[in-house]
């Protein structure tokens, strides 16, 4: 799953309010809202967001694996893949 780190990185800069991120960036508070509840956004959103708060985009998103994937080969460290993709092995 996808994390959203916008609030965060807001209070990390010192910047109050979302009206104010919409203000600084033409943004919507509309399409901040979206962002921030995970709605799918453009990149030049992600730009935009970027370069208003001077961060990278890794900065205001990160991956945690999902609780319930703990059986999915891809996201277990343990099980070797044969370099296509595809898990080889036992318990592949």
């Amino acid at each position: 799953m996808i994390k959203v780190k916008l609030l965060d990185m807001m209070e990390k800069v010192g910047m109050k309010s979302q009206r104010e991120l919409s203000r600084l960036t033409g943004i919507s508070q509309t399409t901040l809202v979206k962002v921030r509840r995970k709605h799918s956004f453009r990149s030049d959103t992600l730009d935009m967001l970027c370069r208003a708060l001077d961060c990278q985009p890794g900065d205001l998103l990160a991956y945690v694996p999902d609780q319930d994937a703990t059986d999915d080969p891809v996201r277990d460290p343990d099980v070797p893949f044969d370099g296509t993709g595809t898990a080889i092995g036992p318990g592949a």
